[in-house]
């Protein structure tokens, strides 16, 4: 009888593993359709895997950016997003996504709702950068959110600049580009020119400082500098087919 239970227990830890195996086999491979852009087929990638196993976190997080992708509602995405952090709590992409999802969602909010649904988003990014204090991206939406909304939503320009100098330590350029946003919002022309001068510095083959900057003197009314800008960057990546 004991080795009769030894053998079922084997042949049950067998069948476990092979089955775990699988499902991460099916999950690997539905990123990579999702790495390779072909949605629709990771969508159903995804479904199958969610079918088998509904407390698959990683499922619910590619759903719901295969459903932002695809413009579905706002509820829909939400909720995705909403589980894979239910499951999950600790990923910062989860957070990062659902903070995102909820911010575009706001936008179309009644001004009852809006308040509420914005002190979420900033929540979600805040937890994101406290569990990974290197997701830039994270901490760039809260350069925007702090810089942009009120005080009694949770706005603070010397937290937005805070961002901006942590950033900075990470990624030169877009530590830059942060400083340019503040200056924008604080209606400082000259501080967002030069923030922005030193994101090309920083990243000479990156288009982002240039059009910021072109930007800048199309505000200012300076059109010669506009295109004299974009002609540098167009003479160092003339092969750029996105190029502004």
């Amino acid at each position: 009888m004991k080795s009769l239970g030894l053998t079922l227990c084997l042949l049950l830890s067998a069948a476990f593993a092979l089955a775990s195996s699988a499902s991460a086999q099916s999950v690997e491979r539905a990123k990579q359709l999702f790495d390779d852009a072909k949605f629709a087929d990771a969508r159903s990638e995804f479904l199958a895997v969610q079918k088998a196993n509904d407390r698959n976190a990683a499922a619910a997080y590619y759903l719901g950016r295969i459903a932002t992708i695809d413009n579905d509602a706002d509820d829909a995405i939400i909720r995705l997003f909403e589980r894979a952090v239910q499951l999950d709590d600790g990923n910062a992409l989860y957070h990062l996504w659902l903070g995102s999802a909820v911010g575009d969602a706001t936008q179309r909010a009644s001004k009852l709702k809006a308040p509420f649904m914005a002190r979420r988003v900033k929540k979600e990014w805040e937890r994101a950068v406290e569990l990974d204090p290197n997701l830039v991206d994270a901490r760039t939406h809260l350069v925007g959110f702090y810089s942009q909304a009120p005080g009694f939503m949770g706005g603070s320009m010397d937290r937005a600049r805070e961002q901006a100098v942590e950033i900075a330590k990470r990624n030169a350029m877009r530590g830059a580009m942060a400083r340019g946003e503040i200056a924008e919002r604080e209606k400082n022309a000259p501080a967002e020119e030069a923030a922005y001068q030193q994101a090309i510095t920083a990243a000479p083959d990156s288009a982002e400082g240039y059009v910021a900057l072109a930007d800048v003197y199309v505000r200012t009314g300076k059109a010669s500098e506009a295109f004299a800008t974009l002609d540098r960057y167009m003479k160092r990546n003339p092969n750029d087919r996105f190029a502004p």
